[in-house]
């Protein structure tokens, strides 16, 4: 049994002349800020008060967990320098 690949995921040859993707990993503290702007664009978009205030909410949570990520690289960052300074 074959799998069929959507057109939109398939890779193909960079030297052809069709479009090549490349798909690159996107740094988790980035991508849940570009989350945050989405969810308070949509909350900006929505007539209803109350989706708009919960969309509102996910882009604080998403902004919060992107500092904490933050903070916690940079904790992990500090205690490494601190041990090899010893």
């Amino acid at each position: 049994m074959s799998t069929i690949v959507p057109e939109h995921c398939r890779r193909t040859d960079e030297n052809s002349g069709e479009n090549y993707r490349r798909f690159i990993m996107v740094k988790p503290t980035k991508y849940l800020r570009k989350q945050a702007v989405k969810a308070e664009a949509a909350a900006l978009r929505i007539n209803d008060p109350e989706i708009s205030t919960e969309m509102l909410a996910m882009a604080s949570a998403y902004r919060t967990q992107a500092d904490m990520l933050k903070r916690k690289k940079a904790d992990k960052k500090r205690r490494a320098k601190a041990s090899g300074a010893r």
